[in-house]
């Protein structure tokens, strides 16, 4: 097995063939926060974003900062180790690319150039939208704005909105609207059973508007910093990503949970209830969104940041302990998951530490293995083997 944090500096290497950016470029970046604000800059996007998003990013806490930076990592992962999730991914982009690529002299393998692009796009965007569901520092102006787009739907009803959705489950481009007004007005519907802003919905819409603005113009341009713009990226690419962000955080009801079930039922989500081993989200079928959900359960920083942070001073890089202490093996379309196996520091003040890798190796890995039932089907299985997971991708 194989530490996460040294396939991570590998991917961040611009010389490791398979590395992580889409354009020939390195934001040399010390934490989370500094890698999204140095790759939205490089990838032209600083002079929309800064003024709104990048901004508003510094107010996102340091877990969720370095989480979207290990998910967008992770992601790049599984997509160069898992033959046949890459392939999958690849026969999806060929469909929805209209034989348009993204160009680029470094880079011959034009699927794989077009998935780091979409890739980029859907992790640095994916919680943004965090800053209207729990902070109260973003401005009022703004949380009411996007409360009136999600009421009235006009985005999700939007044209433009509506291209290349085909890899989206067909159930969840139809409810996805009413699930989150749901969320704005039933407290029932939420946890902590009060009303918010769903903010897959936030970032998806956030993500639209601006990019809608950025590639405007209906022909291709390459600017100045070489890079392109223009409505064939907006069309192929920019709107397959922003679907995919908006549905990941839509959950789906068990149906062996009765309670949940009965509460999906009432409200009119009944095809939202599926049957354990039968998911709605198919990796054959929606490799993208499948990637997003299964990258963001698994993902380690964000599952132990706060169990780190009751063991070291706050002056720690936290991220850096759970990522040198997580480790996986790809085999066959297999991965193998090992967090904390090995485990080992004198500074742990608050807990024993056989019990604190204990808990982490044996309770975490099924919690794990429970909160991705919502992804298992015949082409995905989870498996828990002593303190390993397994996950099989066929």
């Amino acid at each position: 097995m194989k530490k996460l944090s040294c396939f991570y500096t590998e991917l961040q290497d611009p010389n490791f063939l398979n590395n992580c950016y889409y354009y020939d470029h390195t934001p040399k970046a010390k934490n989370g926060k500094d890698f999204i604000e140095k790759y939205l800059i490089r990838s032209g996007k600083g002079s929309l974003l800064l003024p709104e998003m990048v901004k508003f990013g510094l107010c996102l806490s340091k877990m969720r900062c370095e989480h979207i930076k290990s998910a967008f990592l992770l992601g790049v992962l599984l997509y160069n180790n898992i033959k046949l999730l890459r392939e999958k991914t690849d026969e999806m982009i060929k469909c929805i690319s209209d034989n348009y690529h993204i160009e680029s002299k470094r880079k011959p393998e034009p699927e794989r150039l077009s998935f780091l692009y979409m890739w980029y796009l859907i992790c640095l965007y994916h919680d943004f939208g965090y800053l209207y569901e729990d902070n109260s520092r973003l401005s009022k102006a703004k949380k009411t704005e996007i409360k009136e787009k999600i009421q009235s739907g006009i985005d999700f009803k939007n044209q433009d909105m509506n291209k290349n959705n085909i890899y989206i489950p067909s159930v969840l481009q139809e409810l996805a609207l009413y699930y989150f007004q749901l969320r704005l007005i039933c407290p029932v519907f939420n946890y902590p059973r009060e009303t918010c802003i769903d903010h897959g919905a936030a970032s998806s819409l956030d993500m639209f508007t601006i990019l809608k603005e950025l590639h405007s113009k209906e022909e291709m341009t390459q600017k100045d910093d070489g890079l392109w713009y223009g409505r064939p990226l907006f069309d192929n690419y920019v709107i397959p990503s922003v679907w995919a962000i908006a549905c990941h955080n839509i959950w789906l009801a068990e149906q062996e949970d009765k309670q949940n079930e009965l509460k999906y039922r009432a409200f009119g989500l009944d095809k939202l209830i599926y049957t354990r081993g039968k998911s709605i989200i198919d990796m054959h079928e929606h490799p993208l969104l499948f990637l997003l959900c299964l990258v963001d359960t698994i993902e380690p920083v964000k599952k132990y940041f706060n169990k780190v942070c009751c063991c070291y001073s706050l002056k720690k890089n936290n991220a850096k302990i759970i990522l040198d202490n997580s480790y996986v093996e790809f085999d066959n379309n297999t991965l193998t998951i090992s967090s904390f196996a090995n485990y080992n520091s004198s500074n742990c003040n608050f807990v024993k530490i056989n019990d604190f890798s204990r808990e982490l190796t044996q309770s975490h890995l099924n919690e794990i293995k429970n909160s991705l039932s919502f992804l298992e089907s015949d082409h995905f299985k989870v498996s828990i083997d002593d303190t390993q997971l397994c996950l099989c991708f066929s």
